[in-house]
């Protein structure tokens, strides 16, 4: 992915090429816009085009059995993607050749049936889960969080967490201006200047434990992450695709996907979808809910059983130490977390 990456910037830094799509252009394709969508078009349907197969296909030398599973929106921009899989490969202890399984190298973009399975488990996203190989997911997220509001990412996400020996990570960037550093050198507070990744990694138990590529005091995997996780709704999720909603939908109600039928708008089955990956997050949002100081955040979180007053973030503050220590003028300053 690293070797695509630098191949794919020279191409763009030496060549202008604008971008056809007439209602969403962004106008000249450069390093920093391209996404998945648009490298989609660009490098991975030309080259495959005579061949009729998935980009690994033709470039691999043999297999590439996975070591995690990528689950994302193909909207982030690929640069972005390749600094926080790096991150988390580094901080999971991996070589930066570990195979990741990116559904838009992996599947043949010129034939998708494989997607359209009577039974969802035998899909490509599902069987790449599954392999033995595969430790697990981690999720890429944008700056909107989008993977937690698509349909395919939703269904993955729940296999991953309901199976036993499978891991859930989460990467993100913390964002130039998103968040507040202390200067190490006494200069104060003040905006981060660069963006800086981040991971969330599951420590086997089901907790998520933070990791941030810059260990200046104040850094924190973004709070709006965890914060959208605990509003993941399988039902109001979107797809590119409404008919492979409508599978996902019918497959977690337990009905025939063959049926014309439409899905079903409320059924236990997405209330278990829903309730095993929104506990997940509800620590976290719960920590994020009182760096905001939103009270009614707190409550619905607390009320609803995603979150407990218990719960402590990785430096053993509860959700009640964090709030005090934003509110209060008397803590020490070098503790205290500002609020953007």
């Amino acid at each position: 992915l690293l070797d695509l990456g630098k191949f794919i910037e020279d191409m763009l830094t030496r060549f202008e090429i604008m971008d056809p799509h007439p209602t969403f252009s962004v106008g000249r394709i450069t390093w920093l816009n391209v996404n998945l969508y648009l490298l989609c078009d660009l490098f991975v349907i030309p080259p495959t085009s005579p061949c009729r197969c998935s980009f690994m296909e033709l470039v691999a030398d043999g297999p590439q059995d996975p070591l995690w599973f990528m689950s994302h929106w193909w909207g982030t921009p690929f640069r972005d993607t390749l600094i926080v899989l790096s991150f988390h490969s580094s901080t999971r202890g991996q070589p930066n050749t570990a195979p990741y399984w990116v559904c838009t190298f992996a599947n043949n973009q010129h034939d998708l049936s494989e997607l359209k399975q009577i039974d969802l488990h035998n899909t490509p996203f599902v069987r790449a889960i599954m392999a033995p190989t595969c430790k697990g997911s981690v999720m890429v997220m944008d700056k909107t969080a989008t993977p937690f509001r698509r349909t395919w990412c939703t269904l993955e996400n729940f296999v991953t967490t309901t199976q036993d020996n499978k891991l859930l990570d989460i990467a993100a960037l913390i964002h130039e201006g998103s968040q507040l550093v202390l200067d190490p050198n006494g200069g104060g507070w003040g905006k981060l200047g660069e963006n800086v990744p981040a991971c969330l990694m599951d420590d086997g138990s089901g907790h998520l434990v933070g990791e941030v590529g810059d260990e200046r005091l104040g850094l924190q995997f973004p709070p709006e992450v965890a914060l959208a996780g605990v509003r993941t709704d399988i039902y109001t999720a979107d797809a590119s695709n409404q008919s492979d909603k409508h599978d996902i939908l019918r497959h977690i109600a337990g009905g025939a996907l063959s049926s014309e039928e439409a899905p079903p708008s409320s059924h236990p089955g997405y209330d278990k979808v829903n309730l095993a990956i929104r506990c997940i997050f509800g620590p976290r949002a719960l920590m994020g809910a009182a760096l905001k100081c939103d009270a009614e955040e707190a409550r619905r979180l607390l009320d609803a059983g995603y979150a407990s007053v218990s719960d402590e973030d990785h430096t053993g503050r509860t959700a009640l130490t964090i709030a005090a220590q934003n509110l209060s003028g008397e803590v020490d300053e070098s503790r205290r977390v500002p609020l953007v």
